[in-house]
């Protein structure tokens, strides 16, 4: 037994640590005061996760005791909790040697987030380094290495908060690709895409703006997006080369999904020596004013004490708010550049939504998932009942969670033993049993057994190749 479990039993034996999410979120549907809770997960020796809930006050005397190398915390966002606004920026440094200054995409990021959520009309917006009247929003966090840039900025004092994490992944998705959009319609002596960019996913818009992102960056300096507040050559700071040598976002899209998994503050990954601390890069309000107490409270992102806050919620296919008693509705309506109104007429003309998409591309980028629905390439009409009770199985897995939409991309019979059918799985849909959580790049396979009819969900990770399969009946 770790450090950590040792002393969760002999300081909270009433919360015993528990194998799995479904567990955890049973214990507390029957706790009504369970919005007083702070589910997280604990990362093992043995590369496993064990979860449980604690107040902040016992979360707090657990980070006194437990050392910052054993505390391998993550918190756990459920399809039931309201969310702050936050992204995670991340690339590698190796692979991208002429981003010379780390700040300028991750302050791209600010600036969006800042429009968005806390535009003011009568501010004089020009083109400025300063940008700290945006950070007194931000809590920066950074666990940058050598080797690899990361951020987590997280908006705290906020007048609103998503209804879920789902929500505001959707709601942020929409909001990168209409800023993508800005660069890929923008025309200069140096930029001039001439074609439509009507229902691009953010992956074709990558791949369109991939081969002129340096020139986006070096010659679109007075290429203004707002006013002088930002630039065309900011935002393609936003596009950053991967391993495979091809262009992604440097921001983290899959972390908007169902029983998510985040780091917390100060804390690190299993047998890594880099905790999540605050930026020196971006030094805030809350950084510099708050106790540490305080920067914990701010940095969880399904704690909220405020009421007096409105929520953003998705209805029928629309982004709307649900106004607090207290708060007047036009507080969000002031903004001219992306309104709740815009954002969801662009959301309509402009891109491919998960919500009303009937099919997908050939290919898809781990952090650009947009449209991601296809149909399998078989002739759903000429299978016995059976086979497509299970195809029905199948899709329901891979399309329940809208950050993560998988779909069919084929079907095949095994060869050593033909009564197992392997699905293999396209699109964002990339569970890792192992993991129990979905993975960026490596995809995914379902094994059905069609005498016994259970299925399993197997990870093409290398790393993950030794995983014992598991087995589930298909009900």
């Amino acid at each position: 037994m770790s450090f950590v479990e040792n002393l969760f039993k002999d300081l909270y034996q009433e919360k015993l640590l528990t194998y799995r999410v479904s567990d955890l979120l049973i214990i507390l549907s029957n706790d009504k005061s369970k919005d007083n809770y702070i589910c997280i997960s604990i990362e093992t020796n043995l590369n496993t996760r064990r979860f449980c809930y604690l107040t902040l006050d016992e979360l707090l005397n657990i980070y006194q005791l437990c050392p910052v190398s054993e505390r391998c915390f993550y918190e756990l966002i459920s399809s039931e909790q309201h969310v702050k606004p936050y992204i995670d920026f991340e690339y590698y440094i190796d692979y991208n040697p002429d981003i010379r200054d780390s700040r300028i995409g991750a302050i791209s990021c600010l600036k969006i987030l800042h429009l968005l959520f806390d535009f003011n009309m009568k501010y004089n917006y020009t083109q400025s380094d300063n940008i700290d009247f945006v950070l007194d929003k931000f809590l920066a966090l950074e666990a940058s290495t050598s080797h690899k840039i990361s951020y987590h900025f997280i908006h705290v004092n906020g007048q609103f908060i998503f209804e879920n994490n789902q929500t505001f992944g959707l709601f942020f998705k929409g909001t990168i690709h209409f800023f993508l959009r800005i660069i890929a319609i923008h025309k200069c002596d140096s930029f001039n895409l001439d074609q439509s960019f009507e229902k691009c996913t953010i992956s074709d818009l990558i791949d369109l703006l991939g081969e002129s992102v340096p020139v986006l960056r070096t010659c679109c300096t007075k290429c203004y997006v707002y006013s002088k507040f930002i630039t065309i050559s900011e935002l393609a700071y936003l596009l950053v080369l991967n391993k495979d040598n091809q262009y992604t976002l440097a921001i983290d899209l899959c972390v908007y999904s169902n029983n998510q998994q985040f780091r917390m503050f100060d804390c690190v990954k299993k047998h890594k020596q880099n905790p999540l601390v605050i930026s020196s890069s971006f030094v805030s309000t809350q950084s510099v004013t708050h106790s540490y107490k305080e920067i914990l409270k701010y940095s969880l992102l399904t704690y909220h004490e405020s009421k007096d806050v409105s929520l953003l919620c998705q209805k029928n296919n629309q982004f709307a708010y649900e106004h607090s008693n207290h708060r007047d509705q036009t507080t969000h309506e002031i903004c001219e550049l992306i309104n709740l109104n815009k954002l969801n007429d662009h959301m309509i003309n402009f891109y491919a939504n998960v919500s009303n998409c009937k099919k997908t591309s050939n290919h898809s980028r781990s952090n650009g998932s947009s449209c991601l629905i296809s149909t399998i390439d078989m002739n759903i009409d000429s299978m016995d009942l059976s086979m497509k009770e299970i195809v029905s199985f199948i899709e329901k897995i891979i399309t329940n969670d809208p950050s993560h939409l998988g779909y069919i991309r084929s079907c095949i019979h095994g060869n050593r033993n033909p009564n197992v059918i392997f699905f293999n799985i396209g699109g964002e849909y990339r569970f890792c049993p192992r993991l129990n959580r979905h993975h960026k790049r490596n995809t995914t396979a379902i094994f059905v057994d069609l005498i016994s009819h259970k299925f399993t969900i197997r990870c093409k990770d290398p790393d993950c190749k030794n995983t014992n399969l598991i087995w589930h009946k298909i009900e």
